[in-house]
């Protein structure tokens, strides 16, 4: 057995690379992460809220006692979670100075919202607030996934369960402070000797190693030596496996628990040239081991940064010297890292409400069966007392009246007033609302503006939440381009929308090698009415405030940049048509009409890029070469307009040309065609009116299919292109 003499006592807190204790130093200080989560009773608190989550607030069943579960605490968390995702937040990308135009960070910001779309990021947001809402806190791990997208690879963000997750050491009230961070799962043997083939023969199920311990394990189980390293790597193992799924024991016995070990190491190494250097990227190193500590599965650098990438590059990269790790809270606690959750708060009165509305069914119950009196002597068995119609026979008419129901017992009104009573405290607590309460008894209230006002509450109630999740959902895109930054090494296509039209741009990791800024809107994480903002884009525009374009986005309205472009056509078609008559040259008119039709943007542009030629306006001064450089721009200019026109009415009639021909061509066959039946029918009108013998009738069919290919009716025309294939 490991005594305290073996642990490492070196300056890191793990040993180096290749050191035969890196795996059991893992576990041992996974212990004491679990063992902390454990004195805090978190395991027991987090399985407590999971269980009323799913509407099991009776430990026991009862037949005598209705047991009656109406879940507050689920209608509370679905109305959090979804006020909190119902907006599809995303993040923002904020341009740090420079040019005001910079189509660098345009381009970003469509990969970005491109990424969070197809990638499904919103579902995974959701799923992060109702871990958060449930326990309390929620965690997010972002990686490279080089085998995603047929090996292109893709940022990909996976959600840790709170049970797999902790840090070192235990009372760091930051995780992104911490010396370690742990993430540890169960995963298959299978699984595993896949992932890491070279280790695959050293891989075991964590039973078979504790079952190979001899006196050891007998040692762990009977509870002794509790502060030895087995023990923590014991108590490790099992608390893991029983927070997971209902798994069978033949499944568990085929599991490993992985662990991944996410470390600051401060390690230097010295270059050829005598100076010193951090040997691990950020000073970030990665250890993954299994099979209690046993088996080293890796031990590397900084994953998140790509090892080709120049360190001067690699430097401006977010993840360079943080966690891929986001740990986020639903309320904060100053005392804890952990946070707390709504349920904390609410668990006693949604429990007390659920007890009074089963002893409101258990009196409702009693109330509607009521104890019949039957005499023993009326002569009538207790089993003819039913609630279907029927007949009983007393003896005689004295015992018959002897037969009636005892006093209907009434249900308490105290019970109704006290479940009330419990469930408007509940929604007090929680902060939460019914959307009725915006009707005012004798006040007339206008829809718009009653959503506007319980959003506008919504918002109040939800701040401290709104700013944890904006923060969660800014790491997440911070994250997203670093790892652009460190991975997209390969140009891969993104598309987005621009007035109603899907565009699409190319992007690699060069496009993100500059200083990157990322922020969320204020409120964002909040649902926005968009029947509010209808009506008020409606009214803006009304007054003249907004533009058509300005309305027809907050509509929404499909093809809304063509809509405009026709809309601006008609009163530049008309100014067009009064400068010709000024006799200004055709080029002219057709330069300002392109320029009328430009939209804002593109005009900058164009404009920019010196894509607009400048006019020789009369009055200005300007020198013969440049005149001439003008005019020589416009007649190549005018040239190429008329050259495009006829090169367009040559190629109408050449398609008129073809059109007619295969007309032609048609109409020749379709006579054939009938010259045809009508020889054939003049020849079988001929055989039938020969009546001579079998030597003549021969004879005559002879003469006759000579006759026929003499005048054969054989077609001089030819098939059309179309006919022949295209050939």
């Amino acid at each position: 057995m490991p005594t305290e003499q073996d642990s490492w006592k070196g300056a890191e807190l793990l040993p180096p690379e290749g050191h035969k204790k890196v795996g059991e130093r893992v576990f041992t200080l996974l212990g004491e992460v679990i063992g902390d989560k454990n004195a805090l009773g978190l395991h027991t608190k987090w399985l407590e809220h999971h269980r009323l989550s799913r509407n099991q607030y009776w430990k026991r069943t009862s037949t005598k006692v209705p047991l009656i579960s109406i879940n507050l605490l689920h209608t509370h968390k679905q109305r959090t979670k979804n006020m909190l995702t119902d907006n599809n937040p995303t993040f923002n990308l904020v341009q740090l100075g420079g040019d005001t135009d910079d189509e660098r960070y345009l381009k970003l910001q469509r990969a970005c919202e491109y990424w969070w779309i197809e990638e499904e990021q919103q579902s995974l947001f959701e799923s992060s607030v109702s871990n958060g809402e449930d326990y309390g806190v929620c965690i997010e791990k972002v990686i490279w996934n080089p085998e995603s997208e047929k090996g292109l690879g893709e940022v990909e963000t996976v959600i840790v369960d709170p049970f797999q997750f902790g840090f070192y050491p235990v009372d760091c009230r930051d995780p992104n402070k911490a010396e370690a961070v742990f993430y540890y799962y169960p995963m298959t043997v299978r699984q595993a000797r896949r992932k890491w083939p070279d280790k695959a023969s050293d891989i075991k199920p964590d039973e078979v190693y504790l079952s190979e311990l001899g006196t050891e394990r007998r040692e762990l189980v009977s509870g002794s030596h509790k502060d030895s390293v087995l023990s923590q790597i014991s108590n490790a193992i099992r608390s893991v496996f029983s927070t997971t799924a209902n798994d069978t024991q033949d499944e568990l016995a085929d599991k490993v628990l992985v662990v991944e070990c996410w470390v600051k190491d401060y390690t230097r190494t010295t270059n050829p040239d005598g100076s010193s250097q951090y040997k691990y990227p950020g000073r970030i190193r990665c250890v993954t081991v299994c099979c209690s500590g046993k088996v080293v599965l890796s031990d590397r650098p900084n994953p998140s940064i790509n090892p080709l990438l120049p360190v001067e590059q690699a430097m401006n990269s977010y993840l360079w010297d943080k966690w891929p790790f986001t740990l986020i809270v639903s309320v904060k606690d100053t005392s804890t890292a952990w946070g707390m959750s709504d349920v904390e708060q609410l668990e006693q009165l949604a429990k007390e409400f659920n007890k009074a509305m089963s002893q409101m069914v258990f009196l409702k119950d009693k109330a509607a069966r009521p104890k019949i009196i039957n005499p023993k002597t009326s002569g009538v068995p207790n089993e003819h007392f039913t609630n279907a119609p029927g007949i009983i026979n007393p003896i005689n008419s004295m015992e018959a009246a002897a037969i009636r129901y005892l006093d209907f017992p009434q249900v308490p009104m105290d019970i109704e007033k006290i479940a009330a009573l419990f469930k408007e405290m509940f929604f007090l607590v929680s902060g939460t609302f019914e959307l009725e309460q915006a009707q005012t008894p004798g006040r007339e209230v206008v829809a718009y503006k009653a959503i506007a006002a319980l959003l506008e509450r919504a918002a109040t109630m939800m701040r401290g939440k709104v700013r944890n999740y904006s923060k969660l959902l800014r790491e997440r895109g911070r994250m997203y381009l670093s790892y652009v930054q460190n991975f997209y090494t390969t140009e891969r296509w993104f598309t987005w929308e621009e007035q109603g039209e899907i565009e699409a741009g190319i992007i690699s990791a060069q496009d993100a090698q500059f200083p990157l800024k990322l922020t969320v809107v204020n409120g964002s994480t909040l649902p926005i009415s968009k029947v509010q903002q209808r009506e008020e884009a409606l009214v803006l525009f009304d007054k003249g405030a907004i533009d058509q374009k300005a309305l027809l986005d907050k509509l929404d309205w499909s093809g809304r940049s063509q809509v405009i472009k026709r809309m601006q056509q008609g009163p530049i078609a008309e100014l067009v048509e009064r400068i010709a008559v000024t006799g200004a040259p055709e080029p002219y008119l057709d330069l300002f009409e392109q320029i009328g039709t430009m939209d804002e943007k593109e005009f900058a542009k164009a404009a920019k890029a010196g894509e607009i030629p400048v006019l020789p306006w009369p009055g200005m001064q300007q020198d013969r070469m440049q005149q001439t450089e003008q005019m020589l721009a416009l007649q190549e200019l005018e040239e190429k307009i008329r050259k495009e026109r006829a090169e367009r009415l040559l190629l109408e009639e050449k398609a008129n040309t073809e059109r007619v021909k295969q007309e032609v061509d048609l109409a020749g066959v379709d006579y054939d065609k009938e010259d045809l039946k009508i020889r054939r029918a003049e020849t079988l009108n001929d055989i039938k009116k020969t009546k001579e013998d079998a030597k003549q009738l021969k004879a005559v069919k002879s003469t006759e299919r000579r006759d026929t290919r003499e005048r054969g009716a054989k077609s001089n025309n030819q098939k059309p292109a179309s006919a022949q294939g295209g050939k």
